[in-house]
């Protein structure tokens, strides 16, 4: 429910082993929350929801991980939590200096860490 303090981020471990119904639900949900917060995913066992692992990351800027039966998650999650550990940049703004009206995309800019590339794209009202 909070946001982080100025200048910080969220991170977020979840591991799961099964399969979910509402994968696009939590998705949005967490996409939503991805200008403050970076989830790592981590997928259990036999049958984790790959859907759910993969998405909750990529729309979160986090990591995830696919750890196969019998394997130590120890390894994986102390990789992770290396990652998770980095420092970020917060509250990112661009200024577009043209002198047309502009629409920026993303509208708010995620937490970017090291080695992470930032896209951001401006969309001129503007024919020529």
């Amino acid at each position: 429910k909070h946001s982080p303090r100025q200048g910080r981020a969220r991170q977020i471990f979840l591991l799961t082993d099964g399969e979910i119904s509402n994968v696009n639900e939590v998705i949005d949900l967490c996409r939503s929350i991805a200008t403050s917060t970076r989830i790592f995913s981590f997928g259990l066992g036999h049958s984790p929801s790959r859907s759910l692992v993969k998405g909750l990351a990529r729309a979160t800027n986090g990591r995830f991980v696919f750890i196969p039966p019998n394997t130590s998650v120890d390894v994986h999650v102390g990789e992770q939590l290396q990652k998770a550990l980095q420092s970020c940049i917060t509250n990112i703004k661009v200024k577009w200096n043209l002198a047309t009206d502009i629409t920026s995309a993303p509208t708010k800019m995620p937490p970017v860490y090291a080695n992470d590339r930032l896209i951001a794209y401006a969309l001129a009202n503007d024919p020529t």
